[in-house]
C-alpha cells in the first residue's frame, strides 16, 4: 500500500527507485513506447518533402473592376504593385500560391499578410478598398511613458531656450531704453 501511495505521490522517473525494482511492465512499455517513435522517426526522414497541398477553394472570377493581376493589387492598395512580376499576370497564379512559395521569392511578412488577407476577401465576395499603413500615436502603446518622458523633456528644454532669448532681447532693450533716456535727459536740462 505504501509503494502505491508513494507512486502516486512521487513523479515517476527513470531515475527513481521504484522505477526498476518494483515495477518491471512501466520498463516494457517504455521501451515499446520509443522503439515505435523510433520507427515512426525513422518512416518519415527518407520522405523529408511533404505533398503539395492544391487549393481546395474556388478560383473567382475576374470581375469588370478587376480584369487581371495588376488591376487587384493597384486596387488593394499599399504599392502591391511592385510584387506584379511574382504572378506573371496570371489569375489562377494569384489565387493558388501560397504563403511559403511568397516568403520564398523575397515578399515581407506584411506584404504577403495583406495580399493573403485581400486574396481571401475578394473569394469571400467583399468589395476590395485599402487600407493605409497606421502610424503610431505617441511612439505606440508600450513606449507611451518613455515617449511622454522624453517629450516633456524636450519641451521644458525649448521654453528655457525661449525664455533666455527673451531675456537677452528684453535686456537689450531695456538697456537701450536707459540710454535713450540719460541721452535725453541731458539735452533736456543742457548738461550734454
Amino acid at each position: 500500500m505504501s509503494s502505491i501511495l508513494r507512486l502516486t505521490l512521487e513523479p515517476l522517473t527513470r531515475s527513481s527507485p521504484i522505477f526498476f525494482t518494483q515495477q518491471p511492465f512501466l520498463l516494457r512499455q517504455f521501451s515499446s513506447c520509443s522503439n515505435k517513435f523510433q520507427e515512426v522517426q525513422a518512416q518519415a526522414e527518407p520522405s523529408q518533402q511533404q505533398p503539395q497541398i492544391l487549393s481546395t477553394k474556388p478560383i473567382p472570377q475576374p470581375t469588370k473592376e478587376i480584369p487581371d493581376v495588376n488591376a487587384f493589387l493597384s486596387k488593394i492598395g499599399r504599392d502591391m504593385t511592385e510584387h506584379a512580376d511574382l504572378f506573371e499576370n496570371s489569375w489562377e497564379k494569384l489565387f493558388t500560391i501560397s504563403s511559403k512559395k511568397l516568403r520564398d521569392s523575397g515578399v515581407d511578412c506584411q506584404a504577403r499578410k495583406y495580399i493573403l488577407y485581400w486574396r481571401d476577401q475578394f473569394v469571400k465576395g467583399q468589395p476590395l478598398k485599402k487600407y493605409h499603413k497606421l502610424v503610431k500615436k505617441n511612439g505606440g502603446e508600450r513606449n507611451l511613458r518613455a515617449y511622454s518622458a522624453e517629450k516633456l523633456i524636450k519641451d521644458r528644454i525649448a521654453l528655457a531656450q525661449l525664455q533666455k532669448a527673451y531675456r537677452k532681447t528684453a535686456g537689450q532693450s531695456k538697456h537701450q531704453e536707459r540710454l535713450w533716456n540719460t541721452l535725453h535727459y541731458k539735452k533736456e536740462n543742457g548738461l550734454a
